[in-house]
């Protein structure tokens, strides 16, 4: 399997000078990363995987359909953002795995989503794509992750949300 991996500085895990010069050069924490010129590239294109670390993205899924394996981490993320990223992943119909760091997550995401399944504290909505795929969004303390699944593998008390075409 062909990867690709961008390295940043490593992140801190207080918020205090995050993006604070200390005079070395380098920053106490991530910066964002323009992905634009990076995309261009043959390694981008040809790449199945990739894990960006160190660096804040936002991740417009469908620059990342050809990946069937993605890490990322953003600043921030809300139940919009998981929203459209997640519409975005059952119109392209692509089996890509999405994982995002972030040391802030939030919204209403039983409003958008409809009530999770709760799993070891962790939260669970299941999409059924059109192609009769199964899409589980699973959000904990600081982790996003899109992930197909068969249908075989959502457990029986979960509720699946048939996907509308927008």
């Amino acid at each position: 399997m062909i990867g690709l991996t961008l390295d940043g500085v490593a992140m801190d895990d207080d918020d205090e000078g995050m993006d604070d010069d200390d005079g070395s050069g380098y920053r106490s924490g991530p910066v964002f990363l323009n992905l634009s010129e990076i995309m261009k590239l043959d390694q981008w294109k040809m790449s199945e995987y990739i894990d960006i670390d160190g660096f804040y993205v936002y991740p417009d899924v469908e620059n990342f359909t050809h990946f069937t394996e993605a890490k990322v981490s953003m600043e921030r993320v809300d139940d919009t953002d998981i929203s459209e990223m997640k519409d975005a992943m059952l119109q392209e119909f692509n089996y890509l795995t999405l994982e995002i760091k972030s040391k802030l997550i939030f919204g209403d995401f039983a409003e958008k989503f409809g009530e999770p399944l709760v799993i070891d504290g962790e939260e669970n909505w299941y999409f059924r794509s059109p192609d009769k795929k199964i899409l589980k969004l699973n959000i904990s303390e600081d982790t996003v992750m899109f992930h197909y699944h068969d249908l075989s593998s959502v457990p029986g008390n979960a509720v699946i949300i048939e996907y509308t075409k927008k």
